[in-house]
């Protein structure tokens, strides 16, 4: 059993459970019990504030969290931290993982970071596919239609690289609209239901 052994657990053991905690929830089997999740989810959240993880760990630690429902706020500033240390550790794929991990938990998120991704990967939208680009629009409409965590105040951080890497995006899909296929479709829908504008 895993909360036995949970105590001489390392950042790898923990990161390989949670990943097959979040594979066999995806597919519906049974896994660990609430409190079980909770201990390891404060075991990785431990080894974090450690800075034991790399930039990818954290990516994937944001989407395995997403998936399970937890709120990975310590995670994201984290990864806000590296990427304002240096950009380079991030590629276009690793930043989607975190905003649909932020899209797929429905938590409260770290505008800040979705701000800075968005700011990055406004240089990479032409070469994206399009299914990279519609799965980006929802993430970004989502995002530009929420609060984030760190204030429930009218007065939000500014939202500019939000909204202009979302407006680019819908511009480069209707552009290729032509080349849409159903998939990509509701990807738009999906993206227009949670902003309209």
């Amino acid at each position: 059993h895993v909360k036995g052994n949970m105590d001489s657990f390392n950042e790898v053991d923990a990161l390989d459970v949670l990943f097959w905690v979040r594979k066999m929830s995806r597919n519906g089997y049974p896994t660990l019990s609430r409190g079980e999740i909770a201990g390891l989810y404060s075991k990785i959240l431990g080894f974090a504030r450690k800075d034991v993880y790399t930039f990818k760990n954290l990516t994937n630690l944001t989407f395995d969290l997403g998936v399970l429902g937890l709120s990975s706020g310590a995670i994201q500033a984290k990864i806000l931290a590296l990427l304002r240390q240096d950009p380079a550790y991030a590629s276009p794929d690793s930043l989607l993982q975190v905003l649909q991990g932020i899209y797929i938990s429905k938590k409260p998120y770290n505008n800040n970071l979705v701000s800075e991704i968005s700011r990055l990967l406004l240089n990479d939208v032409n070469e994206m596919s399009l299914e990279k680009m519609s799965n980006l629009f929802v993430y970004g409409s989502y995002c530009s239609s929420h609060r984030d965590a760190s204030s429930m105040r009218s007065t939000l951080i500014p939202r500019s690289n939000v909204s202009a890497l979302t407006n680019t995006v819908r511009n480069k899909l209707l552009a290729k609209i032509e080349s849409l296929q159903e998939p990509h479709v509701l990807n738009i829908l999906e993206g227009y239901s949670w902003n309209p504008s």
